[in-house]
């Protein structure tokens, strides 16, 4: 961490005519100061040179991060355009904008004091308090503010974004605020921190991913983010209907007495390469899975040459990627495996 070479710090004249006069002075000062150096600094740096509290710097900075001009990780500051580390390239922003990251740190608990506080000094902490109550109805504690502001100011969710989380919630019947935490922390772990991103994994989730969790019996908690690239794969790589999908579901948790997206891939992978698209293709792969087995165990010295087949799409398919029995012992293997580990 460097002071900027150069004599001068750059403001654009859309920084000044239109942000800078919305924000609290002070909240100015201390982004200018943060522009001094070399792309990055953190919040004791900036309290030493301003000879403002620790507490006054972070509530500053959290104002600009969600205004998206820097980002908090932790105690450490990147700027992230305006000033001397501008993104000028917009494809980078993009890939930047949808970068997923992992929540490593241990939630921090507030005081009551420190709460009045940042409400106190930071608007958008005092309008995110008001949208909670309005959204959860009801008066929240202590423990319930600390708990929402955490979401602003830990994981770094933007504003908008955490009505649409609330909004989300509590149209599923869940006020709770260990629920909302654990939805907020897959959100932040999958890169959702902008309304469009936010908007589209509430569709997804309320449209084909909850009948998908409905068929594996997980209706009622959402879906990690492995289970989502599960469900995505199948009906966007796979293109499988919504019929096929919750049969192979169904097949997973009778199969094996419990639900495995792992154990459904392989039968919808199955099914991908045989071509099926349809009940009735299924119903065809049985039929001639089951006429191709007894088969086997009638005429067991029977050169395969010599046994009838009837042609269609599905003979030439091999019995062995179909071969569900196999599947479910590799499948039970690897749980008891996983069990004793």
């Amino acid at each position: 961490m460097q002071l900027n070479e150069n004599k001068y710090v750059e403001l654009s004249l859309d920084f000044v005519n239109n942000i800078m006069p919305k924000a609290p002075a002070v909240y100015t000062v201390v982004y200018i100061c943060a522009l001094s150096f070399e792309g990055q600094t953190d919040i004791k740096t900036v309290s030493q040179m301003l000879n403002i509290s620790e507490t006054d710097v972070r509530a500053a900075f959290m104002y600009w991060q969600d205004r998206g001009l820097i980002r908090i990780n932790g105690e450490n500051i990147e700027i992230l355009k305006g000033g001397v580390k501008e993104v000028k390239n917009t494809a980078l922003q993009s890939a930047a904008s949808k970068k997923k990251y992992i929540v490593n740190d241990e939630q921090p608990h507030y005081a009551p004091e420190e709460l009045d506080m940042y409400a106190d000094k930071n608007a958008d902490v005092k309008a995110l308090f008001e949208m909670a109550e309005s959204k959860l109805k009801r008066m929240l504690t202590y423990n319930d503010l600390s708990a929402v502001f955490s979401l602003y100011h830990w994981l770094g969710l933007k504003m908008d974004v955490i009505g649409l989380l609330l909004d989300f919630c509590v149209e599923r019947g869940h006020r709770n605020m260990r629920y909302i935490e654990r939805v907020a922390v897959d959100w932040c772990e999958s890169g959702i921190n902008t309304v469009e991103a936010a908007k589209e994994r509430i569709t997804a989730y309320n449209g084909i991913y909850r009948q998908i969790m409905r068929a594996m019996g997980q209706n009622n908690r959402e879906p990690v983010q492995k289970e989502i690239d599960y469900m995505k794969k199948w009906s966007e790589v796979y293109k499988m209907p919504i019929d096929i999908i919750e049969l192979a579901c169904d097949r997973t948790v009778m199969g094996i007495g419990k639900p495995s997206f792992r154990y459904a891939d392989k039968i919808l992978l199955s099914w991908h390469k045989a071509g099926v698209k349809t009940l009735s293709d299924v119903e065809n792969m049985d039929r001639l899975y089951a006429e191709s087995k007894k088969q086997t165990q009638n005429t067991p010295d029977t050169p395969k040459q010599s046994v009838n087949r009837v042609t269609n799409k599905f003979t030439n398919y091999s019995q062995r990627e179909y071969d569900y029995s196999e599947i479910e012992r590799l499948e039970i293997q690897r749980l008891k495996a996983e069990g004793n580990n």
